[in-house]
């Protein structure tokens, strides 16, 4: 199973790659919730009453409601996109960094009306999402991501998506000089 999660998680930081570095690194910040460097995993003091309210308000739902359904369901992930699968359409793509500046601005918010400020933060960055990405940011807010991935296994597969955008940077290059040549054959014979 480790070495499964180790492959899903390397496609995963392949992907990011293929966009940049800055949507690689916020990838990492956020399975780890290392939000910045060289600190230690962060938490947000966001708890369960700030992210029913959230959800509850990105999905227009009272927030009674969502608490009610929170006691039955128990992970808040996938409450939030059950709700916002029919309430939520994102109006824009939403980027690794944008949750990453997202979650930086929810660790700094302090002082009074900070649960306030931090709902209606939250509940922004819930209206952006797809009901997966959804899922996946309640359950980093919440602390509870469920990725089974230690920090040896993350490097592993940090180490296999290089690998696998090495080797197809490599065959692009090989295609691209073979299209070349055939152009610059087809155009002697022409």
């Amino acid at each position: 199973a480790g070495r499964k999660k180790e492959t899903i998680m390397a496609r995963l930081l392949a992907c990011a790659m293929r966009l940049g570095t800055s949507q690689l690194q916020s990838c990492i910040a956020l399975f780890t919730m290392q939000l910045e460097e060289g600190r230690k995993p962060q938490k947000l003091g966001v708890g369960n009453a700030i992210i029913a309210a959230a959800i509850a308000d990105a999905a227009d739902t009272p927030v009674a409601e969502i608490l009610k359904e929170a006691e039955g369901n128990g992970d808040m992930g996938d409450l939030a996109a059950s709700r916002l699968a029919s309430a939520v359409v994102p109006t824009r793509q939403l980027f690794l960094t944008d949750v990453h500046e997202a979650l930086l601005d929810l660790g700094r918010i302090s002082g009074p009306g900070a649960s306030s400020l931090r709902t209606s933060r939250l509940a922004s960055l819930l209206r952006r999402c797809s009901p997966s990405e959804a899922r996946a940011i309640v359950r980093a807010v919440a602390g509870k991501q469920r990725v089974g991935l230690a920090v040896t296994s993350m490097r592993a597969a940090l180490a296999e998506a290089a690998l696998v955008e090495e080797e197809a940077a490599a065959q692009a290059e090989a295609a691209e000089a073979a299209a070349e040549q055939a152009e610059k054959a087809a155009a002697e014979q022409a």
